[in-house]
């Protein structure tokens, strides 16, 4: 119990900030702004956000402004190398080049069909635009293939795969990038991880949103310095937690009977799992085979 209240104490050490009056000094704080005033406490602080480079402030508003109806402003166009003047452009090919055989083959109308359409599907797989909400299920019909994604629950102990508990089950996580480019893509891979682990010890109703789960990841950060546990150290701690309070402490199957409203509060973090959100709740959907 003891450690409960110290990861219950750490979670709240994490999201207990200051705010700051909202005076924008750019187009993303405008957005910001526009967020906190219909949203109240739905982002971070305005000097965190100001803290990050404008790729991740983009990240942390996209869905929020997505819900809210807010546009975000363009992102600027990336800026053209310089090109040699004693450089010639190459002209661009116009058939296929295959590196195996050294040669250029004329490409065969088919398989650029069969391409074209595993394009699709993979794209398709990560969007929700052939997915329609039915309240406690997500159904996406691509094509011929049909998935239907139930909403996970918090399970009994028994009900867990053996070992689930166990010491071999750990969230391991890499050590967070210092480039901030980088980090988008490490928060994404993360909190991906974060809920395949969750789901693991059935906690499936019991989970993060992205927004919390990035906002924990800029806090650590702010706060790190040689007596502060990296981010990555600290998310596997808190699973050991949750791994021994899960052990000895029973769960509801959910604690709110609250439902996403619509699917554009929902994005897929993989081919088998979407997620979805309203800021104070997150829900899991994950596949099931037809």
């Amino acid at each position: 119990m003891t450690k409960r209240l110290l990861f219950i104490a750490f979670l709240f050490s994490l999201y207990a900030t200051p705010t700051l009056a909202c005076k924008p000094q750019t187009e993303l704080e405008k957005t910001y702004c526009n967020i906190q005033a219909k949203s109240p406490n739905s982002l971070p602080n305005l000097q965190d956000f100001r803290n990050n480079n404008p790729k991740m402030q983009r990240l942390l508003l996209k869905r929020h402004a997505e819900r809210l109806g807010i546009a975000l402003p363009k992102a600027p166009l990336p800026k053209s190398k310089t090109r040699n003047n004693s450089q010639k452009p190459k002209a661009a090919p116009s058939i296929n080049f295959t590196p195996q055989a050294n040669k250029i083959t004329p490409p065969k109308t088919n398989a650029l069909k069969t391409s074209a359409s595993k394009t699709k599907t993979r794209k398709n797989e990560h969007n929700l635009t052939d997915c329609v909400l039915k309240k406690r299920a997500i159904h996406c019909q691509r094509g011929s293939i049909f998935k239907r994604y139930p909403l996970t629950t918090n399970l009994q102990n028994k009900a867990l795969n053996s070992g689930a508990l166990g010491k071999q089950n750990q969230l391991t996580l890499k050590p967070a990038p210092i480039n901030k480019d980088e980090q988008r893509q490490y928060l994404q891979d993360a909190y991906t991880i974060y809920i395949q682990k969750m789901l693991s010890i059935g906690l499936g109703a019991s989970t993060m949103s992205f927004t919390k789960f990035t906002h924990t990841f800029l806090q650590s950060e702010r706060n790190s310095g040689k007596k502060n546990t990296p981010f990555h150290e600290r998310t596997q701690q808190m699973f050991e937690f949750l791994k021994k309070d899960k052990a000895n402490i029973g769960v509801k199957s959910t604690y709110t009977s609250a439902l996403p409203k619509n699917i554009d509060q929902c994005f897929p973090l993989n081919s088998n799992i979407i997620v979805c959100d309203n800021i104070t709740t997150n829900w899991v959907f994950f596949a099931q085979n037809k």
